[in-house]
């Protein structure tokens, strides 16, 4: 199941689709005052540096 997700994230890279919808959610969420910019590229760095050891 692990690996469907590592997989279902490097497509949504692949297709930059990750980004796409990154700045709306960064929008509302920086509306109601929670600190999601930080949390969600802290979360991103972590799947990219899992995604990339487990294809080596």
């Amino acid at each position: 199941a692990q690996k469907n997700e590592r997989e279902s994230i490097r497509q949504k890279l692949a297709l930059g689709s990750f980004f796409d919808d990154g700045p709306g959610i960064y929008t509302s969420c920086s509306k109601s005052g929670k600190p999601s910019l930080s949390s969600r590229l802290e979360q991103f760095t972590q799947f990219y540096h899992t995604s990339v050891s487990s294809s080596l």
